[in-house]
Order: C-alpha cells, then sequence, then structure tokens
C-alpha cells in the first residue's frame, strides 16, 4: 500500500452536479431516511458505483494496482469498487444504517482485488474489508450526511490521505508488521498476510536482492549507472508491490554507503521510502505479536471485549478429538479456500460420533463458566466423555484469530481448560459440587447448539427458556432435548418496527419469499403477506416452524451483538439439520440458512442426501468404522452438487453398494463372498451358481453380452476389494478394462464371446 494522489485522474461524468450520482442520492435518502418503515424489508440497490466509468477511473488512479494491498489486477478478474466508508451497514456499529450518503461519492472509492474487498477464507483465516470500518473513537461516528466525517478517526489506513509505508513495515519474507494500532488493525482486516501475498511479495524482495547484487558486482561507473535506474525503476508508484520494494531499496542503501552516494547523485529524493531499521524492525515485530495476542486475550462480558470480537472474524479452522467416547484419535479440518462462510457437514451410520463432535467442540469454546451451568443440571459430567479404557480425553478446537486452540481436557474427577492465550482453569467435581480453580474462562464468541430434538415452547407444562444471563451462548438443546427453543412469535412481536424488518429480511431469505412478501404484525400475530394471502406464522407446516423457531433463536443471541443481522457472525453446532421436513424444504434449507445468515459458521450433522445440497467440496465429512471398530472421517470429498440424490446414496457420501431392498442386498453379500475366495468346493460353486441364475432372472447381471461382460467385470473388482472401501478412480478404471479383457479372453476360445 502507498500513497495515491487521488485527483491525478478527475472523477467521472456520473460525479456532476446534474448527474445520475446526485438522482441516485436523492433515491436513497428517500429510502434511508423516509418514514415508510416497512421499505425496510427491501433493500437499497446502489447502482452508481459499479459502473464502467468509475471502474475505470479508479483502475488509471490505482495503476492497475488494488489500493490495499498493490496486487496487479488481472484483466480477467475485473475490480471491486472499494468503497472506504461501508455504504449499507458497518460492523463495528450495530446502529449504524451504513455511509449510503458517500456510495456515490468519488473520494470514498477506491480499486481493490476481491480478496482485499470481499469476505475470503485463506488458509482456514477468513479476511476481507467488507462492511468493517473501526474507528479510534466510536463516539466521534458520523451517522447522517450532515455530520462531519472530519471527525473521525479511522483505524484504517487510507492511501489517499495517509501516508500507509509510515505504518507498514516489510521483511524479505514477504511479510508485513507494524509499530502503529492503524497499521495492525489494517493488516488484520484487509488480511495483508495472507498466503498468496506473502509467496508473491518474498518473490518480489528475492529480485530486489538479486538486482542489488549485480550491482555490487559491476565496476564501470556506466554499468552501475544503468544497474541503479533498473532497480530505481522497481520502486515508481505503478510497480506491483512498490511499498515493499521502496523499503526493501533503502533498507540496501543504507548498509552500503557507497551505493548511497550513487543513488543520492542521481534520484529524486521520493524515489525510495523512509528507511526501515532494524531497530524499528524489530519494535514493529513486538508491536504486532503483542497486537495479536491482545486480539486474544479478551471477555465478552464488556465492551471492549466485545469490540475485538467483532474486530476479527473467530471461526472454526480444526477439530481436534482424543480418546472421547467412542473417538480415539480423529481430525477435522474445514475448507481452507472458499468465497463463503466454510460449513462442515457431518454424515454416517448411527453411533459413528457425529454427535459427540458437536458437544465436545461445544464444550472446549464455552470455557468454565458454562460447563459448571451444564453440570449443575446434570447434562455434562467429565467421566462420562472419556474413552472406555482410557484415563484421558482431550478435544481441541482452533478458530482464526487466535493463535492457538482451545483446549479441554477430561477426567475423571475433572477437566482442564486452556485458553489460546495460556490461562488454564481447572474444575474439580467432588461430593456433587464443581470446584473452580484458576481463571473464570468466559466464552469468547458467540456459540449457539441445537440437538436433533428442536421443540418449541408448549404452555406451562415446558421448561423455562434460557434467559439472557447465558450471555452470548446458549447450547443446552444439544445436550437436553427437553430445553424448548424460543418462543418466535412473542420475540418478533416485542421487536420495535425497524428491528422487526431487519429480521424479516432474514426471514424472508430462509423462507425463499419474493421481494414483494412481507411479515407484518396483525392484532396479536406475525403474518406473511404473499400474493395477495395472508397466512400466520403460527399455521406455517412444524417444519417451517421449527426451522424458523431455531433462527429466531440464533437472532435472539446474535442481536446483543450484530443488530445488523446480515453481518451476524458465530458459530452454529446443529445435529439433525433436516428433522421434520419435507424433502422439497431438505433440499432447500443449507442454501436458505447460508443466505439468511452468510456470515454464520455451521456445523451440522444428518443422515439425509437431500440436505447435502448448499454443500460445497470439501465441506462433508464422512464418520464411519474401520474394520478395527475405529472411527475416522473420509474427507475431500467432491460437491454434492455434481451428484443426483440416487448417485449421493451410492457413492462415498452414503456408501450404499446399492439401491435394491435389503433382501437383494443380502443375495449380492453372499454373491461377492463366494466370489471373492480363492477356491471353492463343489457346494459353493453349485450356491454360486444358483445366486448367479437368481440375480440374473431379476436383471442384476444385463440384458446384452456387452452389460454382462461390463458386471461381471465390475462384480470381480468389488468382491476382491471389499475390505478396501475406497480405491483410487485411476487404478479402478485400469483393473476394470483388464478383467473385462480376461473374461472375453476366456470366453472367446469357447464361442461366446462372439455372439
Amino acid at each position: 500500500m502507498i500513497r495515491v494522489d487521488r485527483y491525478r485522474i478527475p472523477p467521472p461524468e456520473i460525479f456532476n452536479p446534474r448527474g445520475s450520482a446526485e438522482r441516485e442520492l436523492a433515491l436513497a435518502r428517500d429510502f434511508f431516511t423516509g418514514s415508510d418503515l416497512r421499505s425496510r424489508q427491501r433493500r437499497f440497490d446502489f447502482k452508481i458505483y459499479r459502473q464502467r466509468p468509475v471502474r475505470d477511473a479508479l483502475l488509471e488512479l490505482f495503476y492497475g494496482k488494488c489500493a490495499y494491498c498493490e496486487a496487479k489486477v488481472e484483466v480477467s478478474s475485473p475490480i471491486d469498487v472499494e468503497l472506504f466508508r461501508p455504504k449499507a451497514s458497518v460492523v463495528e456499529s450495530p446502529d449504524h444504517p451504513g455511509y449510503w450518503w458517500l456510495a456515490m461519492v468519488w473520494e470514498n472509492m477506491f480499486s481493490a482485488c476481491a480478496d482485499c474487498n470481499r469476505v475470503r477464507v485463506h488458509e482456514g483465516v477468513r479476511t476481507g474489508k467488507a462492511n468493517r470500518f473501526p474507528l479510534v473513537d466510536e463516539k466521534k461516528r458520523a451517522f447522517t450526511p450532515e455530520a462531519q466525517i472530519s471527525d473521525e478517526e479511522p483505524l484504517l489506513l487510507d492511501p489517499c490521505n495517509d501516508d500507509p509505508e509510515r505504518h507498514l513495515v516489510f521483511d524479505e519474507t514477504g511479510r508485513v508488521v507494524s509499530d502503529t494500532e492503524r497499521g495492525n488493525t489494517t493488516i488484520a482486516v484487509i488480511g495483508l498476510n495472507r498466503p498468496f501475498l506473502l509467496e508473491a511479495r518474498r518473490k518480489v524482495a528475492a529480485l530486489v536482492a538479486h538486482h542489488f547484487k549485480l550491482l555490487e558486482n559491476l565496476s564501470s561507473e556506466e554499468s552501475r549507472l544503468d544497474q541503479w535506474e533498473t532497480i530505481k525503476s522497481l520502486t515508481e508508484p505503478w510497480e506491483e508491490f512498490a511499498g515493499l520494494k521502496r523499503q526493501l531499496v533503502a533498507s540496501f542503501l543504507s548498509k552500503n554507503k557507497k551505493l548511497a552516494a550513487l543513488s543520492k547523485a542521481k534520484t529524486r529524493a521520493d524515489a525510495v521510502t523512509v528507511e526501515v531499521s532494524d531497530e524499528r524492525h524489530q519494535r514493529a515485530i513486538e508491536t504486532h505479536t503483542k497486537y495479536e495476542h491482545d486480539q486474544s486475550s479478551y471477555s465478552l462480558d464488556d465492551e471492549q471485549g466485545r469490540e475485538k470480537y467483532r474486530g476479527q472474524r473467530r471461526m472454526i479452522e480444526r477439530i481436534e478429538i482424543k480418546n472421547v467416547k467412542a473417538i480415539q484419535s480423529l481430525v477435522l479440518e474445514f475448507n481452507k479456500v472458499s468465497e463463503r462462510t466454510p460449513w462442515l457437514m457431518l454424515i454416517g451410520e448411527n453411533a459413528t460420533g457425529k454427535s459427540t463432535v458437536l458437544q465436545v467442540a461445544s464444550l472446549a469454546l464455552l470455557g468454565a463458566r458454562a460447563f459448571v451451568s451444564l453440570a449443575k443440571t446434570r447434562a455434562v459430567h467429565p467421566a462420562e466423555f472419556i474413552r472406555y479404557n482410557s484415563r484421558v480425553g482431550s478435544v481441541a478446537v482452533k478458530v482464526s484469530g487466535f493463535p492457538k486452540p482451545h483446549k479441554l481436557v477430561f477426567r475423571n474427577d475433572r477437566v482442564e481448560f486452556k485458553s489460546p492465550t495460556g490461562e488454564k482453569t481447572t474444575i474439580i467435581f467432588k461430593n456433587g459440587q464443581a470446584v473452580v480453580k484458576g481463571n473464570d474462562w468466559a466464552p469468547q464468541m458467540l456459540l449457539l447448539g441445537y440437538g436433533a430434538t428442536k421443540l418449541l415452547p408448549r404452555g406451562s407444562s415446558s421448561k423455562s427458556l434460557p434467559s439472557s444471563d447465558v450471555g452470548f451462548c446458549r447450547v443446552d438443546n444439544l445436550f437436553d432435548p427437553f430445553v424448548p427453543l424460543i418462543d418466535a412469535e412473542n420475540w418478533l412481536l416485542n421487536l420495535d418496527d425497524v428491528r422487526f424488518n431487519d429480521t424479516a429480511l432474514i426471514l424472508k431469505d430462509l423462507m425463499a419469499l419474493s421481494d414483494d412478501a412481507d411479515l407484518v404484525k396483525d392484532n396479536g400475530r406475525v403474518v406473511v403477506v404473499v400474493y395477495g394471502s395472508r397466512v400466520p406464522l403460527r399455521q406455517l407446516s412444524d417444519g417451517y416452524q421449527g426451522v424458523v423457531a431455531m433462527t429466531v433463536d440464533i437472532l435472539e443471541v446474535a442481536l446483543r451483538l450484530w443488530p445488523n443481522l446480515t453481518e451476524a457472525e458465530g458459530i452454529v453446532l446443529l445435529d439433525e439439520v433436516g428433522a421434520h421436513l419435507h424433502p422439497t424444504w431438505k433440499m432447500k434449507i443449507v442454501g436458505a440458512l447460508r443466505k439468511a445468515l452468510p456470515a454464520m459458521q455451521f456445523v451440522a450433522t444428518t443422515h439425509d442426501p437431500l440436505c447435502l445440497r448448499g454443500m460445497g467440496k470439501g465441506e462433508v465429512a464422512v464418520m464411519q468404522r474401520g474394520e478395527d471398530s475405529q472411527l475416522t472421517a473420509l474427507t475431500g470429498l467432491p460437491s454434492p452438487g455434481d451428484f443426483r440424490i440416487d448417485q449421493l446414496l451410492t457413492s462415498d457420501f452414503f456408501g450404499l453398494n446399492s439401491l435394491d431392498d435389503p433382501q437383494v442386498e443380502a443375495l449380492f453379500d453372499e454373491y461377492y463372498a463366494l466370489l471373492g475366495m480363492s477356491s471353492l468346493d463343489a457346494d459353493q460353486e453349485k450356491r454360486l451358481a444358483q445366486l448367479r441364475e437368481e440375480l440374473k432372472d431379476r436383471r442384476h447381471f444385463g440384458t446384452t453380452k456387452r452389460e454382462s461382460l461390463m458386471y461381471e467385470a465390475v462384480d470381480r473388482l468389488m468382491a476382491q476389494h471389499r475390505k478396501q472401501p475406497t480405491i483410487p478412480i485411476a487404478d479402478l478404471k485400469q483393473a476394470a478394462v483388464d478383467e473385462v479383457a480376461k473374461i472375453w479372453n476366456a470366453t472367446a476360445g469357447t464361442g461366446e464371446g462372439t455372439q
């Protein structure tokens, strides 16, 4: 990131006083300040900032580079027009409507690559500016066009008004650190140390070092001057990663007096940046390390901690479980490259540990206080989680934004928590009491858990609903199916009009309603108005009501941290995502939840292939039990969207041999067992022949010679590899070809192969 003179390029004509930007501003003003609150169940469509003249002007202004990371924007990947002050919401200021009046202002626009501008996942770390815009002092934030934005003190660096090179310190490895709060905030929010950038900058640093080595080895004055001109050209503002190159050049010059004299005689004063001394570099490393530690050490109990939580994205990257219940050793990695919030769906037969994963992951993230609360209801006890014949069980959950995992160790009479920054807490269970020793580790993120049974409140017979004193975590239902969810309709009725309409937008996305549909309050009921009809929320199907109630349960907690609900981030652990849903809705549920709650991370389980629609490549793990009865996870699977539902059932996702009825399946099991034997006695030969005839009569061996050859070859392969469920596809194809050839050669001599 280097400073750019905004007015080197004039703004496009659309920003003239009578241009289209003026007209869009008038429409936006009516929308955001109008008295018709029902309009809040719509989204304003900003158009001006996306127009081609704006993109072209910004691309020229920033020399074809991203304003933040300085990577060249590929022609095949058009730039994003980045609004420095977000247009429709602000993550750090939940009540802020967004700087809608600046969405059509030239001074608020940068060119940016998609990785800097949008929320992306890189090696498990979710970064990208999106709607983030932190300030030094929230009290100075401008909420209206009349307010003075000049009073704001942004924590993000502005390449048109700041001097980024005085905040950012690069080294020859490509890493960037800072000795200022603004620099470190920019690095963290934008993701300036994501893997691709580190590698690209490392190569550039090596190139600069190579040019200086050439310069040092030259003897003639003329050739040295030519080489210096080449080096100097690397630091020009249109060069990729010019800020890094300038600092490296200044560093090389500071260590070679002869070269420094040459450069001063033959270059402008601003050709290279301020020299970064070894002392400053070390200070920047220490400051950056302290910043990362501070961002990991907080509690949601106070506003300062909540600001830190909102300041970085906190998502599960990895779950590691050892000696817990039926699980001896299990590692689950989350999708590390994704343009959307990565989910993980666990599938598998009963008793393969799916629910266990959800439960122990929640306990590791809850902390001591919440664990004690669950223990008081007898929902959990450490001894119940330790695997048979083991003395200790453990779970470690690595969450982005933290240097190390949240870890929980189970022993017979105690549990031990270890936070990512090293704090330890022990809970000792004795005589029915739980005694906490060490720091009272409170939850550090929004965390919600739901079991396979999600009950709605049913009058006075229900247990009391979870109260607000649970803070930002609610996982009771994950351990106790009789804990009901929130009364969705009652909660909605008690919202003010603005909050109601914000929530209605989420529910409309969830229920796949059109933009013309509305949710309204009507005489003590919530009514869906669509296609001219009015349907009370309570008259929706039980499946619909259950999903809506769960979503409202999530939103009730999320609103305490993220009143801009489309920005709401958190972790949801969901057992049996498709329970009680009609097949058509099962196919939509994942996509609907991802649209309604795009920043929420779900870890879910299901037995239903219909619920895999909406999951991507690497987002499904199959829990399975091996021959040694050990539980493992089959991962790295392709996108379920590439399969038909019947194909999903017979693929590695669900592992059924076929969709035949159980009787036919039993015949095939016996057939494969005999076919896979190296030698058969007379009775076995007879039985194999009988099975062939019976299965042939059922048309399971094909009706043509071509099909018969194919099926026989496949059957022989399956019989040979029954103890090896996963075979590389290339090996399987070649084996099938070889087997068909063997069968053909065997039958050709009898004349059968020519029929």
